[in-house]
């Protein structure tokens, strides 16, 4: 069960940034459900982690992709709303992740 959501998680991601035109939706959707899919996929994979080490690595990721888009190692612009968005995500999976409070 747990894999469908991750997977429902990031096809809602893809779809999102396929299929809505630009705007907040488009721009900060997509790094919502795939933040959620990341945290939800860390507790699967680790039975260990902590939930705020589960956060943590997530907010952490998004924040070094975004560093890497500011300095020019990946593509894409830097937003700091986009870090606070990784973050809101992987907060919410897991606090509605069951067992894993």
């Amino acid at each position: 069960m747990y894999y469908v959501i991750i997977l429902f998680s990031l096809f809602t991601g893809v779809l999102i940034y396929i299929f809505v035109p630009a705007g907040t939706i488009r721009n900060y959707g997509p790094d919502f459900f795939w933040a959620f899919a990341f945290v939800w996929s860390i507790n699967i994979i680790s039975k260990t982690s902590t939930p705020i080490s589960s956060i943590l690595t997530v907010t952490i990721a998004g924040l070094l992709y975004e560093l890497g888009q500011k300095f020019e190692v990946f593509q894409g612009t830097f937003d700091l709303i986009d870090i606070i968005i990784y973050a809101l995500g992987a907060c919410t999976g897991q606090l509605i992740q069951p067992n894993r409070r």
